[in-house]
């Protein structure tokens, strides 16, 4: 499906686990899931898009097993948007595709066609059921200064500079062949493991 593969090679992929998972009460990024950690579960999936990974997490001693490059927050305290600042500031690649870390049933073919529509925009962002999912999107380095302006007025929610760049929203619904419902569902209690499992 994937109509590019030269844009394998020249895309980041930054991984988000710095949450502080106050909701689910323990680090959901090493939580198992289907016998392996959320977070590894997730990385299965973007390695068959991109090598070029790497994690934002304030707790990288956590991370060590995973063998990738691990990132702190340059800016605290600013939530999965300090996350993508962090990710986009360290990334040599243009384009990075972000996704978090409790995003289990994420599909290559997802991820291979929103790359495939990036076409030179600033941000290819799924819409979903009538609601963005900033937190799986590809961003470009060019929403670097957007995103720290942002940051600087203490706003955090994520979508709120969209309007300042250049941002194609892409509708999923059942018409994609890959589709299913649960494709962007994540994370925030333990009891949303069992209702995923199922």
């Amino acid at each position: 499906m994937f109509q590019n593969a030269e844009l394998r090679k020249e895309i980041g992929a930054i991984i988000l686990a710095g949450g502080k998972s106050r909701r689910f009460g323990t680090d959901k990024a090493v939580y198992s899931f289907q016998g392996k950690p959320l977070i590894e579960n997730v990385i299965k999936i973007v390695e068959r898009v991109t090598r070029n990974i790497f994690i934002i997490s304030n707790s990288p001693e956590q991370m060590d097993f995973l063998n990738y490059p691990v990132f702190q927050d340059i800016i605290q305290g600013a939530g999965p948007l300090g996350g993508i600042y962090t990710g986009l500031i360290h990334s040599e690649f243009e384009l990075n595709l972000v996704l978090p870390c409790d995003m289990p049933h994420i599909s290559t073919d997802c991820l291979d066609f929103l790359i495939s529509n990036t076409n030179g925009n600033d941000i290819t962002v799924p819409l979903h059921k009538n609601r963005l999912e900033p937190l799986c999107a590809v961003y470009s380095r060019s929403c670097i200064p957007h995103i720290k302006d942002q940051i600087e007025t203490k706003d955090v929610q994520v979508f709120q500079f969209y309007d300042k760049v250049d941002t194609l929203k892409i509708n999923f619904s059942d018409d994609l062949p890959f589709y299913n419902d649960r494709l962007f569902s994540n994370i925030n209690f333990k009891q949303d493991l069992q209702k995923l499992s199922k």
